[in-house]
């Protein structure tokens, strides 16, 4: 039989009666005689390793100092446009549907910097894992002019 690729993969084996995903050499060969090749899976992994262990593994030890995070952690949101009506600015951006966010402008004399920050609910509820487009409306001390709207890192954001 020739080899004629190796790659490697992932290739379903049996466990205790399951399929499980085992990392193996995926060999693509064809047999003498065959116009089409075939893949021949090779566990990459030590046999002994693919069955339970005897004992349950013990639990691993906590470093001396170290602390649980205790509750949801804000973070900035990169906002992606605004629109600006008068004083207001309605600052758009994605953020996750979990997360209630708050919106902040500092201005100067040629710029007005704008923060979002998205803290993660903490209800103690399941939430899917998904973004949808935000809007959070700040209102400036006096109209934009031709000053500059600038995210937090700086950057100009689109007007739309």
């Amino acid at each position: 039989m020739d080899v004629q690729r190796a790659t490697f993969g992932l290739a379903t084996h049996f466990e205790r009666g399951r399929q499980v995903l085992v990392p193996s050499w995926l060999f693509q060969v064809r047999p003498v005689g065959m116009e089409r090749p075939v893949t021949i899976t090779q566990p990459a992994v030590d046999p002994a390793y693919l069955t339970a262990p005897s004992a349950p593994a013990p639990e691993p030890s906590r470093t001396e100092g170290a602390q649980p995070p205790t509750g949801p952690e804000s973070r900035d949101v990169p906002v992606e446009s605004y629109g600006v009506d008068g004083r207001t600015l309605t600052l758009r951006f994605w953020g996750g549907v979990c997360s209630d966010y708050a919106a902040e402008a500092t201005e100067s004399g040629d710029e007005v910097r704008v923060t979002v920050t998205g803290t993660p609910r903490d209800d103690g509820k399941v939430c899917i894992m998904i973004a949808k487009e935000h809007t959070e409306r700040v209102t400036l001390k006096k109209p934009l002019g031709d000053r500059t709207v600038v995210g937090d890192n700086g950057a100009a954001v689109q007007r739309r």
